[in-house]
């Protein structure tokens, strides 16, 4: 897996760590890890993929501050490798996506911290999403 790749032998660079930051904090999410569960229906990842792009432009440590540019991006990921057999595959995605279109390389020094804000308002939004759409009858079930 290539997010296994930035893990293990080049975590050293501050364009790394950050892909590393943001792919554990994802991964360790359980409102990731069930919003993005395999076999999961297109258009609900699709929902779901908007939110991202929406929180990771409110969180305003993304150089991109275009909603709409944004959600090409994580369109086009869930495209690329749609979470239907590996959650952990789709959380690389989303990490390397985020991480093309915001790391800024003058704010290296701040590479993880910025990384965990941004994952930790992904999470927050999917949550609030999350939770409205699980009400929905025939829409998602709980597990």
């Amino acid at each position: 897996m290539t997010c296994e790749l930035f893990v293990t032998d080049n975590a050293n660079t501050p364009q790394n760590r950050y892909i590393t930051s943001l792919y554990y904090n994802l991964m360790s999410a359980r409102v990731f890890r069930d919003a993005f569960k395999p076999g999961i229906p297109k258009e609900i990842a699709y929902n779901f993929t908007t939110t991202i792009a929406h929180a990771v432009v409110d969180s305003a440590k993304c150089s991109t501050y275009n909603k709409m540019t944004l959600e090409r991006f994580y369109h086009n990921a869930l495209l690329f490798l749609h979470p239907k057999n590996e959650t952990k595959d789709f959380a690389c995605t989303i990490a390397l996506t985020t991480a093309l279109v915001c790391y800024e390389p003058k704010l290296e020094r701040n590479a993880s911290l910025i990384a965990t804000f941004i994952s930790n308002a992904i999470c927050k939004s999917l949550q609030n999403v999350f939770l409205k759409t699980s009400f929905q009858p025939n829409i998602m079930e709980i597990t």
